[in-house]
Order: C-alpha cells, then structure tokens, then sequence
C-alpha cells in the first residue's frame, strides 16, 4: 500500500503567492482553487482599469484589498496543509489551472478605460471629480447628436478635452445669441423644471441659467451664465460640417473650449465615447456637487494659453487674478485679451475702472468693446449715460444692447420709457427682458400689470421672478396671497424673502406674529432688518421695548431710527420724551417735524402749547395739521370749547370728508 505523501508548506506557500488559487490546486481543492483564481483576475483587472482610481485613498484601498485577499488565501492552503496528507497531484492540473485563470484575462475586453474630469467645460453633465467609463475602440460612424466623446485637442493632442456632439458630417451649424440651429432647425432651449434645479449644485444657480436642449434624440442639461451679456461664443456663422469631421460644444456654453475656437474636430481625433458616469455613483446621467477642483491646474493651463497667444485665455486668467484680489494682474491681463480684440476683456478692465472712479477711462473701454460688438458693454455705457443725464444716448445704447438679447438693457429701457409715460412701450421691453429670463424685467413688468389691473397676469409674472430668486416679487407675492386670504402662502413667501434679505419680507413676518401675541418671535424677525438699517423694523421694536417698559432701550432705537429719517420714529419719541416728563425735548422733537414741512409733529406739538396756555399758538399749529394733513380734529376740539360750535361742527365734517 502506497504512503500518502504529506505536501509541503513552502510550496504551498509560494504557489498560492505567485499563482493565487494555484495552493488549492496543490492539495486538490480544484474548485476551491479555480474560484480563488478567477476573483483575483477580476480584481487585478478593476485595479488596472483605474475603477477604484477616483483619489488616492481608493486606490490605496483596493490595492491593500488583493495584498490582504492573498495573504488570507495562501493562510487557508497553509492550514489546510497542516491538517492533512494529500496525494501528488498530476503536472497537467497546474498547467490547466494556469491557461484558465490567464485566458480569461486576455478574454476580458480591453477596449474600456476609466478618465477623470478636471474641468468645468462639461458642467453640469460633468464637474472636476467625477469618473467616466468610456469605450475607446468604436466605429465613429456610429455617432449621433448628443453623444459625449473624448477628443485630442487639435492645438495639442497630447491633451484631451471632453465634448458634446452637436454637428455630424455634412451638417451646417450655426449659432444665434447661443442658441444653436442644426441645418436651419433650432436645437430647442426648454428652462429646467423645479424638481431638477435641486440636482444641480447650488454654487451654479447662483450664476447660471439652465436648459434642456433638444439634441438629436437627447434632451441634455446646458448652461448659460445669467450674466445678459452675449460674448464672441455666443454667436459662430453657419459653416457644413466636412466629412469624416465632427462639430462638438461643451454643456457650459460661455465657459467652453470647444469647435467654436477650434474648429472641427477629424475622426482621427475622437478618442473616446462615454458610456456611463461612474462615479459618484448616485449620479446617473445627472449632476451633484464636486468633491475638489484643481485650481492650481487650471491656473497653469491659462498661463500657458494665453502666453501662447489665446486671448481667450488671457481673459479668463484676468478672472481668477480679480477674484483672488490680486486687480493689478486682472487689469493687465485684461488689457492684453482687449489689445487682441477679445472684447469681453475691455468690458472687464471698463468694470475694474469704473469700480475705482475712473469714468472716463472706463467709458473709452466700454466703447471700444461696444463698438466690437460686446453688446453688455453698450449696457453699461447706457448706465453712465442715465447717471450723466444724458437719457436720449442712453437710450440709443440700450436699444442697441437689447436687440442683440441683453436683457438687463431691456430692463433698463423699459424703465426709462415708464418715466417718460410710454407705459405699453415699457411693457413690451419688461416682458421681453422677463421672457430672456432677467428677474428684475419680470418684477417690474408684473408692477405694471397689477398697476393698471391685471392682477392675474401680475400673479404669473411675479411668480416667474420668484422662482428666479427676485426676492421682493417673493414679498409682492406674500401681499397678493395675503389680500387673497392664503396666509400660509404669504407666509411662506414672506420667509423667502426675508432668507434672501429682502428685509420687507423680514417685517412682513414679524407682524403676523406680532398680531398673533408673539412678541419674542416678532422682535427676533425684526432684529434682522434692523441691523442693516430697516428702520420700519427699528420702530417696532423700539414700541415693543416702550411697551415692556425698557425706556432707555426704546429712546435708544427711536433715536437711530428718527436719525435715519423715520418720521413716525421721530414722533414717537417725542410722546416718550413727553411721558417722561422731558418736555423741552417732546417740544423739539415735534417741532422739527412740524417745521420742515411734515406737519405729523404740528398737532403734539398743539396740544403741549394748548396745555401751556398758549391757545393762539395751540391754535396755529392745530390750523396747519388740519389744512395740509386733513387732521382736523383737534383743531375742531378747540373751536368747540372756544364756543365756535359751527366751525367746530364745519371742521369735522372736513374731516369726514377727506
């Protein structure tokens, strides 16, 4: 009878660290070891395809993961060893386990690749920090519109860019005030529903307008910079599409390195097709804020653009050096896109001048880029125009800004026409600045419909304003919900203002919980507005501190709000100063009001001097409240118990009548 032969540890031990699984195969776990083998191929073959690349600490990760797998591994075939005696296993089972395991490797398809995204150009679709599994080995006639693919930069294609398809072979493009037309046919602009703003990060609602755009048989998600202004990109004369050529754009439409400045792009330059967004993984076909950007990166990419000549780029340095603070690099990096006629740099270096006062310098700026078509700039120099008074020139400048879509001139025009009581003129400006989706045009134009009695259409108007953050249409809204009864709306639309301090929104608030006998909840709304100067705010809660019997509070804020020309304040604290027996200083205070034409303070100040004896006085300042306020009953009061029963009875029909 043949003796088992008992296996040895360090073949064991070797076999399972050089062919993983490969131990098993040693003391006849066949199975046992074909599996083993088969999970490490798969995690060697996700480690290099990058898919637990995403940071450094992933990848870290799933390496420690095999050395940790493996090591467990070979621990098993270690213990397994001891345990028991085995018989010699064939040759033919090791070289069998070896063809498996590795022919599977060279089966698994080797035409994907995982890319990470370190640019804005793709936003929202794409943010700096996302992954993407792209397929790299395709037929690139089997592209259509809307396809995301991977292109080498043909300024340098050693750099890769990712694009949208918009133009195939043979397709004429054109751009119109960023609106695209794909062989004479719109690629149609819809605004993003409520539901899907909330998927996209709130640093780029701040700046950015968004839309679905009709692409093919796709609807992607693009963005416009709320800016009206309309930059060189916003506009690209039709051009056909050559063949074995593609015309691609990027999602972030005024932020974009794209056909527009580069031209087509050749097949030989597709590289790659994306397939799916893989990471973060809850974002599918939809986008979520950022983990990092690499500003650093970005940074040495404009340098060296536009040190190359890149106008473009040189604007966009100018950019980050004016965020940063850094205004001397802004300015003349600025004024080197300018000097090459990138227009959207002499508007930029026309702000920084006007910010510093510098008008003159900063007109020729504006001009200049105004005179290039950069029709923003024709906005602000409109602006200086009105604050100069010459309102006929800035006229003729808004009206050349808002007929190229500069919606913010629309605005503008539209309240100049207003003034001069063009009202139908200042509608039709209003309503095309709202429908170019400038809030400010949408407010004004819903003003003018409640105005002159069409509240529904004011309704909608002052609702699209809303949506779009105009937060005093947000309290316009409130006082049309209150009027209609609907308190708990008004409510709601109130605190949306108030939260995007519009202080009447604040004050609104605070009075409905004032009425409902919360005091505390009422101060605490208006300590809000107060402090930025509200000074309705102020008084309220100078009367709840007179009320709760802090005088010295309440003289206080009385003061601050009088001083900012409150009157009602001022008046008020003439009655406290009264209460408190400072009669001098009640004088003084309703004197100032009465004598500067504001006639609230004449009937207090009556009835101190009435008091005094001094009816003739009394009676004088009684007389001038009466005729200019219709405040006559103190003065009807005093006939009365002079025995003049008729005037008496004469001034408070006066009063009634008025």
């Amino acid at each position: 009878m043949t003796e088992e032969k008992k296996k040895s540890y360090f073949v064991g031990i070797v076999l399972s660290v050089l062919f993983t699984g490969l131990g098993h195969i040693y003391i006849g776990k066949y199975l046992t070891g074909i599996i083993i083998g088969a999970i490490v191929t798969l995690i060697i073959y996700v480690i290099e395809l990058g898919v637990f690349s995403y940071d450094t600490i992933s990848h870290l990760a799933s390496n420690v993961f095999l050395i940790l797998f493996v090591l467990a591994v070979t621990i098993h075939c270690a213990v397994k060893i001891s345990k028991k005696n085995y018989l010699p296993q064939k040759w033919y089972y090791y070289l069998l386990f070896i063809v498996i395991t590795k022919g599977a490797h060279i089966l698994i398809p080797d035409n994907y690749d995982i890319m990470d995204t370190n640019s804005m150009n793709m936003a929202p679709t794409l943010l700096p920090g996302h992954t993407i599994f792209t397929e790299y080995k395709f037929e690139t006639k089997d592209l259509k519109h809307g396809d995301i693919v991977v292109i080498k930069y043909p300024e340098d294609t050693s750099k890769l860019f990712i694009e949208r398809i918009i133009g195939l072979p043979g397709d004429v493009i054109e751009i119109k005030n960023k609106r695209v037309f794909v062989n004479g046919q719109e690629n149609t602009l819809t605004p993003l529903s409520k539901n899907k703003m909330d998927q996209i990060p709130k640093k780029l609602i701040i700046d950015y307008d968004f839309f679905h755009e009709k692409n093919g048989n796709q609807n992607p998600i693009v963005m416009h910079h709320k800016k009206s202004f309309l930059p060189p990109s916003a506009q690209y004369e039709a051009k056909r599409v050559p063949e074995n050529h593609y015309f691609v754009l990027g999602d972030n439409r005024d932020n974009s390195r794209d056909s527009r400045f580069f031209g087509h792009v050749s097949n030989e330059n597709i590289h790659a097709k994306l397939k799916f967004i893989y990471w973060p993984i809850k974002k599918i076909n939809r986008s979520i804020e950022p983990k990092s950007v690499n500003k650093e990166d970005s940074r040495e990419a404009l340098e060296k653009a536009c040190d190359g000549g890149d106008n473009h780029g040189c604007n966009s340095l100018g950019f980050l050096e004016s965020k940063s603070g850094n205004l001397k690099k802004a300015r003349a990096l600025y004024q080197k896109a300018c000097d090459g006629n990138f227009y959207e740099g002499c508007h930029n270096i026309g702000v920084l001048e006007g910010e510093s006062r510098n008008v003159k310098r900063a007109r020729s700026l504006y001009q200049k880029a105004c005179d290039g078509k950069y029709y923003n700039s024709c906005h602000n120099l409109g602006l200086l125009e009105v604050q100069s008074g010459n309102t006929t020139q800035a006229k003729s400048l808004y009206i050349k800004a808002c007929d190229n879509n500069v919606y913010d001139a629309c605005n503008n025009l539209g309240v100049l026409e207003k003034k001069d009581g063009n009202i139908d003129k200042a509608r039709k400006l209003n309503k095309k600045s709202c429908d170019g989706n400038n809030y400010s045009g949408c407010h004004n134009a819903s003003t003018l419909e409640y105005k002159h009695g069409s509240k529904d259409r004011a309704k909608i108007l002052a609702e699209k304003a809303c949506d779009g953050n105009h937060y005093a249409s947000c309290n316009n809204l409130g006082a049309l919900e209150k009027k209609s009864g609907n308190i708990d709306k008004a409510k709601k639309l109130y605190k949306k203002a108030c939260d995007g301090n519009y202080y009447e929104g604040c004050f609104s608030l605070g009075i409905f919980a004032y009425k409902t006998k919360k005091l505390v909840r009422a101060k605490e709304l208006w300590q809000k507005p107060c402090k930025s100067n509200h000074l309705k705010s102020c008084h309220n809660i100078a009367y709840l501190e007179e009320q709760s019997g802090n005088l010295t509070k309440a003289r206080e804020i009385y003061k601050k709000s009088c001083d900012g020309k409150y009157y009602k304040s001022c008046k008020d604290l003439g009655f406290l100063e009264k209460k408190s027996g400072n009669i001098n200083k009640a004088k003084n205070y309703f004197r100032s009001l009465c004598n500067n034409n504001l006639h609230i303070g004449c009937n207090p100040l009556g009835k101190i001097e009435e008091k005094a004896g001094n009816i003739k006085i009394a009676k004088k300042l009684f007389t001038q409240a009466c005729d200019k306020l219709c405040l006559c009953g103190d003065l009807a009061l005093l006939e009365l118990k002079l025995g003049n029963k008729e005037v008496s009875r004469q001034l408070n029909n006066k009063t009634c009548e008025k």
